[in-house]
């Protein structure tokens, strides 16, 4: 259940204000929520709680005139547990390891000199 305030003229959130939410429904990446609908808003919530959901991640996004929970997706198809970049005689040397990878079939490698401008100099195959 998310309980949404609507429509007052002047929204106050005061010091130790919390922000508790309880899903009545499992929230899709890319959804948004609003929370709080306004003239004007001053402060934010001292207190959010919003219970993890596998594979999402949640913000909220106080804007002048409402509050919003933005839901998002994993940055990246792979939990990366560990990732390590060394130079080994003037060559970069990279090592990573992954827990999980979802529909990664390969890993490129690219070399760029500018920053902005990227080659692929190597592919690796997923796990």
């Amino acid at each position: 259940m998310l309980l949404f305030l609507l429509h007052t003229t002047v929204a106050s959130i005061s010091y130790n204000a919390t922000l508790t939410v309880i899903w009545g429904f499992t929230p899709l990446a890319g959804q948004q929520y609003t929370i709080l609908t306004c003239g004007s808003r001053v402060g934010q919530f001292t207190t959010v709680t919003i219970p993890p959901i596998t594979g999402l991640n949640f913000n909220v996004i106080y804007n002048p005139t409402n509050v919003i929970i933005n839901v998002q997706g994993p940055a990246l198809p792979i939990d990366l547990i560990n990732f390590n970049a060394k130079l080994n005689d003037n060559k970069a040397e990279l090592n990573w390891q992954t827990a999980s990878e979802v529909n990664v079939k390969n890993f490129y490698i690219e070399k760029s000199s500018d920053g902005k401008t990227f080659s692929k100099i190597r592919r690796n195959q997923s796990q």
